[in-house]
């Protein structure tokens, strides 16, 4: 058995010391970086269904007029637009009292105007919403910490299916309802370059029948 002598102390030497300090070290590092991302990740997936949310809502904002409503071809008329080519930029529709909602990307927002039907009846298209105080005014729809990146409408059918054509005794627009499909990008307000873009998509029928 062997004895104990003070000039052989047991224990550990300064070295043994320093490369459990070191280790200890590397494995508190590893363990932090590791826990960052996780973190990380998290924000970014509750960040992208954040984005998520704001899209629907804005999809559903835009299918509940076409819904109930039905494509405003007066104004694509107004405007020259007709037969209506694909994709739009903005969105004229109406509803069963005859107000009018004007859908439009403007910079990073989508913006709503909404011409009551005395204004809309008598005209009334994007030059109302430009408005001086008066008229109707531009209501942004998109929340602050977002930013809509891409908007695009295609209509179908390219002519009022509800205008009928005396002379060939024919509906302009075949016998469809109309339609619009909605295609949008949304994105976080931010400077973050790894941000990506949320895209989402859909499809709305008007079930007004005007025949």
């Amino acid at each position: 058995m062997p004895k104990y002598s003070p000039f052989h102390p047991s224990g550990f030497s300064l070295v043994e010391m320093l490369v459990v300090v070191a280790i200890f070290g590397m494995t508190t590092i590893i363990v932090a970086q590791i826990f960052a991302t996780v973190q990380l990740a998290q924000v970014r997936v509750q960040q992208g269904q954040s984005v998520s949310e704001g899209g629907r809502f804005l999809l559903e904002t835009i299918a509940r007029d076409v819904r109930l409503g039905s494509v405003d071809y007066t104004y694509y008329a107004k405007k020259s637009l007709l037969p209506i080519g694909s994709p739009q930029s903005v969105l004229a529709t109406r509803d069963a009292l005859g107000d009018q909602y004007v859908y439009r990307k403007n910079g990073n927002q989508l913006e709503l105007c909404i011409a009551p039907a005395n204004i809309a009846q008598g005209g009334g298209d994007l030059e109302q919403c430009l408005a001086d105080g008066n008229g109707p005014q531009w209501q942004v729809v998109t929340s602050e910490d977002q930013r809509l990146k891409e908007l695009a409408f295609y209509i179908s059918p390219a002519m009022d299916p509800f205008q009928f054509n005396e002379q060939d005794g024919q509906y302009a627009g075949g016998h469809v309802q109309p339609r619009v499909t909605v295609l949008l990008q949304m994105e976080l307000n931010t400077d973050d370059p790894q941000e990506r873009a949320v895209t989402l998509q859909t499809t709305i029928v008007s079930r007004r029948y005007e025949r």
